[in-house]
C-alpha cells in the first residue's frame, strides 16, 4: 500500500499519495474528494484508505501489463533466429 495523508486546501479535503515510479523517483498524487473540511472527516478517511489501497493494485496490474509488453516485443524480435530447420 501507498503512503498517503489529507491535506486541507481552501476548505475541502484532498488525498495526497506519496509513491516511487518506475525510476525510484518520489511523486505525489492529489485526488479531490469534493467533501468540505467541516464534518467530514471520517468520510475523507475512509476515502484515504480506498485510495490507497486501490492505487496500489493499479500501479501492480500496469507494471505486469508493461512487462509483458516487452517481452512479447523482445520476442517478436528473436523469433526468426530461434527457428530450427
Amino acid at each position: 500500500m501507498v503512503a498517503g495523508h489529507l491535506q486541507e486546501k481552501k476548505g475541502l479535503f484532498y488525498i495526497v499519495l506519496n509513491y516511487k515510479n518506475e525510476e525510484g523517483n518520489r511523486k505525489s498524487k492529489w485526488i479531490a474528494t469534493g467533501l468540505p473540511v467541516k464534518g467530514n472527516k471520517k468520510r475523507a478517511e475512509s476515502m484515504l484508505m480506498d485510495a490507497r489501497k486501490n492505487f496500489e493494485l493499479k500501479t501492480i496490474e500496469k507494471k505486469k501489463n508493461k512487462e509483458s509488453k516487452t517481452m512479447k516485443k523482445i520476442l517478436m524480435l528473436i523469433r526468426p533466429y530461434l527457428q530450427i530447420t
